[in-house]
């Protein structure tokens, strides 16, 4: 199974709420970057976190990849999820190929459990970068890592 991990484009600094910030132009340049690096493998499921950001960069990638599944929101890829309440959740789900788009430190800190078997997060993961891992199931240790990619 191909699992890819990408964090959100650069978003505005302010909103009310964080979960209210929005994508920045550069962001969505970003993402628009970031797409191209797709090449001809889709991933067959596409969640997202419920922040603004993370469903605006789904929307970007949308455009540039008509070829994506409609996106899932779910509530276990917020910011301050534990990753291994996500690599559960991970389990419960038919084996796709999936794209997970999330935040900071998640990201980071579930490659790293993925990769590792561990938490310490040793994977950069600044604004749309893009980590692709090959798992026969996601699992703590379990995963290969492909590439690790970000827009300059």
């Amino acid at each position: 199974m191909r699992l890819w991990v990408m964090r959100h484009g650069a978003a505005e600094l302010r909103a009310e709420r964080d979960a209210d910030r929005r994508l920045s132009a550069a962001g969505r340049e970003e993402v628009r970057v970031m797409a191209g690096r797709f090449a001809e493998m889709l991933p067959q499921r596409l969640l997202c976190s419920p922040y603004l950001r993370t469903r605006q960069t789904v929307q970007v990638l949308q455009e540039a990849l008509p070829g994506l599944p409609p996106a899932q929101q779910v509530d276990w890829l917020t910011p301050d999820t534990d990753p291994d309440a996500v690599l559960l959740q991970l389990c419960a789900l038919e084996a796709q190929d999936t794209l997970l788009v999330s935040h900071q430190p998640l990201s980071g800190l579930l490659i790293s459990l993925l990769i590792e078997g561990n938490r310490r997060g040793r994977y950069p993961m600044p604004t749309a970068a893009l980590a692709s891992l090959d798992c026969e199931l996601p699992a703590s240790g379990a995963a290969r890592l492909l590439g690790l990619d970000w827009p300059e």
